[in-house]
């Protein structure tokens, strides 16, 4: 089954390799800031995505990972659904980026 959920320090040790040129400062900052999510398929991490604010109402992706062996299911679009849906529930809407 598909879920993602907040990233937490813990989650580091499963995306090393992607996430080892990110500061532990800024990684830090991804937790506590809730800009970074880990995607789970059965309980178990098959990847991540991360977003920053551009002029500090848009929101963006940053970085965003599916393990290959879980591509071509349809679990990178259900996160990206999630993700604009949070976005949208937090009040970003593409009319404020034109404001």
């Amino acid at each position: 089954m598909f879920s993602m959920i907040y990233a937490t320090l813990e989650d580091k040790p499963h995306f090393c390799n992607e996430w080892e040129n990110l500061p532990e400062s800024e990684y830090e900052s991804k937790i506590r800031d809730k800009r970074c999510y880990v995607i789970r398929f059965d309980e178990k991490p098959i990847g991540y995505m991360r977003y920053n604010l551009q002029f500090d109402f848009v929101p963006f992706l940053t970085s965003f990972y599916i393990d290959d062996s879980h591509q071509g299911k349809g679990l990178g679009k259900k996160a990206i659904q999630q993700w604009e849906d949070e976005m949208r529930s937090l009040g970003f809407t593409v009319s404020a980026a034109k404001s």
